[in-house]
């Protein structure tokens, strides 16, 4: 389980950061589904996901996506997830206490022994710019069909969703 997440490394780094005195107005689902392969640039441990990390993507990096959404045929490579963009008062700014959430499937990571049904990540985003989230399947373990669903979160509260049907390709 690869999961990937967008951080704001470029604007991070240079916007004034919020935490819990900006309010979010709402996040808008801008696109969703298969993505093109886009490069990731660190890997980021995550101990509270069944892999262990996150891949981390460029903040200025957007994703191609393909055509299907919701429907998402995977096979190791595979990549899908939402782009969203977060709205509040002042563009630009950091908003550091959002989490991205997927749940899926029981998938057991065989190293390991952890079977888990979600996975949940930091996921800092810069509000009125595009961020994509979403999930990359490197092993064979994390190939699970059925209903997997990604989330961006606020402070606990789900505030962007979508449903995506899962089915192994070939």
């Amino acid at each position: 389980m690869r999961l990937i997440t967008t951080l704001a490394v470029t604007l991070v780094a240079l916007s004034p950061t919020v935490s819990y005195a900006q309010p979010v107005r709402k996040i808008e689902i801008i696109k969703c589904g298969e993505i093109e392969a886009a490069p990731s640039i660190a890997q980021q441990d995550e101990p509270q996901t069944v892999g262990g990390h996150v891949n981390v993507m460029d903040a200025l990096e957007t994703p191609n996506f393909k055509p299907g959404c919701p429907l998402v045929k995977a096979k190791i490579g595979t990549r899908f997830g939402i782009q969203v963009q977060v709205q509040g008062d002042l563009d630009g700014l950091v908003v550091r206490d959002l989490t991205t959430r997927v749940t899926h499937p029981a998938l057991t990571n065989p190293s390991t022994g952890i079977t888990s049904t979600m996975d949940e990540w930091a996921s800092p985003m810069n509000i009125g710019y595009a961020r994509f989230a979403g999930w990359q399947f490197e092993e064979q373990w994390e190939l699970a069909p059925g209903t997997w669903k990604i989330e961006i979160r606020h402070r606990g509260k789900t505030l962007a969703f979508k449903e995506f049907e899962l089915a192994i390709g070939k």
